[in-house]
């Protein structure tokens, strides 16, 4: 699922098994770069985070955006909300 609302965008896979979800991230990351690209518009990479919101232990498998990995986070701000990798549900709304 991408969702965007202005410059925002955020991409979200789920599955049982987190090597298929990493796999299904890197797919839609790939589509997006290559519809901005033909769109004339920059991704920022910098600006990118991955973050896997599971209760699970995960290990880290690297998702990459132009060649560059993007970095595993522990949470993620998007909208006004920090959302937090645990999947505790608890949110926090600036």
């Amino acid at each position: 699922m991408t969702v965007v609302f202005a410059d925002d965008t955020a991409i979200m896979t789920t599955n049982e098994d987190q090597q298929t979800s990493t796999d299904w991230l890197q797919r839609s990351i790939n589509n997006v770069s290559n519809r901005t690209k033909r769109m004339k518009i920059k991704i920022n990479s910098e600006k990118s985070m991955h973050v896997n919101y599971t209760l699970r232990k995960t290990v880290y498998k690297s998702v990459l955006l132009h060649q560059q990995s993007i970095p595993q986070c522990d949470s993620a701000k998007y909208l006004g909300m920090d959302l937090d990798s645990d999947s505790t549900g608890s949110t926090t709304l600036d």
